[in-house]
């Protein structure tokens, strides 16, 4: 048999009986019903748990073409370098722990364009679509070098970061 609880849940009452018939002793329902608990509480996550369970783990060459907020590389993610032009800032930022690079570009305008590029020859690139700031995908940076740079809207020469 069943019946609704006020918060409107389906429940049984069949071990509730059971441990009033006699049929079912009361130790063995405190420990059913605590390793009931003990189940209940590892089948939801946390949401620091579910924020990263989506989170793309790679490494180096891996990392190309990746955005560094899907994976676990923006957590320990530092600017190396950075240049600043017409009150724009173009950053390398770093991934120590994924060995991966990615340029991102601070108070810039709608249209600067930025781009990073590792010493092998891949690259990524990115526009600022809306507000003031945006970064490209990853590339590697595992044992080689890497530059990220910015072009500002309406001018033609562009800012770079030293490698690093």
């Amino acid at each position: 048999m069943s019946r609704k609880t006020r918060e409107g849940k389906v429940t049984t009452m069949a071990p509730l009986r059971a441990l009033h018939a006699g049929r079912v002793r009361p130790a063995t329902m405190v420990v059913a019903l605590a390793v009931g608990a003990v189940m209940a509480g590892l089948a939801v996550a946390t949401p620091a748990e579910a924020a990263t369970a989506d989170l793309q783990r790679c490494q180096g060459a891996t990392c190309t073409g990746l955005d560094p907020k899907d994976t676990f590389c923006f957590g320990d993610a530092m600017t190396l370098k950075e240049r600043s032009h017409d009150g724009a800032t173009i950053q390398l930022r770093y991934s120590p722990s994924c060995r991966a690079v990615w340029a991102r570009e601070v108070d810039g305008n709608v249209h600067d364009f930025l781009w990073v590029r590792n010493s092998n020859g891949e690259q990524e690139t990115a526009h600022i679509n809306s507000g003031t700031d945006n970064y490209t995908f990853m590339v590697n940076d595992m044992n080689i070098t890497a530059a990220a740079c910015m072009t500002l809207y309406k001018q033609t020469a562009y800012t770079c970061t030293p490698a690093a």
